[in-house]
């Protein structure tokens, strides 16, 4: 029990050189506590609350000595309150940092695990056909009926017979995807 002694000694300490006398010393620290509180969410910080307290037992069990024990507690306070705030962000800054690279490495390796069923499952179909996926799905359906300089009725004919053609690769090259994706999941024990 002789931190909890430690402890409740600072606070005690720490309320005295508040104000002298015990009942505005504890109106005046609540009022600090409120103004750090409101300081920290105007900071952005997750946890105020959590925060004030952090400051006030930091400043109790680490007062200021010499000449600082002459400044007002109020401002010595909220001075420990911006390294406080400081600290906070810096970690919150960092944890956001690792949380997006992590996803970020998750996204990749999907993304490349995704790439390689659809490069494995376009082998399968014929030159021609990839090309034509390649191209309408590219953006770039005008370039594969630019060639024919027929009239417009025909290019439209073209262009409707080149959507179907490319709606139905699309769907078969889906379809392998989807079973390719099955095969892997079960020689991987069901995980994705």
């Amino acid at each position: 029990m002789p931190v909890a002694t430690h402890s409740q000694n600072a606070f005690e300490e720490l309320l005295a050189w508040l104000e002298p006398d015990a009942e505005l010393a504890a109106e005046r620290y609540m009022e600090i506590h409120q103004r750090l509180i409101t300081m920290f969410s105007h900071r952005g910080c997750a946890d105020p609350e959590e925060l004030a307290d952090e400051t006030l037992t930091r400043v109790a069990l680490k007062p200021p000595a010499g000449e600082l024990r002459q400044v007002d507690p109020a401002r010595y306070i909220f001075r420990v309150a911006h390294f406080v705030c400081l600290e906070h962000l810096h970690h919150a800054r960092k944890e956001r940092a690792y949380a997006q690279s992590v996803d970020i490495a998750y996204n990749e390796a999907a993304e490349s695990e995704e790439m390689t069923l659809l490069e494995e499952c376009m082998q399968r179909l014929k030159p021609e056909e990839r090309q034509l996926l390649l191209a309408y799905y590219g953006g770039n359906e005008w370039e594969l009926i630019k060639p024919l300089k027929a009239s417009a009725k025909m290019l439209a004919h073209a262009n409707a017979a080149l959507q179907i053609k490319a709606y139905k690769l699309k769907q078969q090259l889906k379809m392998w995807i989807e079973e390719a994706r099955a095969r892997q999941a079960k020689r991987g024990g069901g995980k994705k």
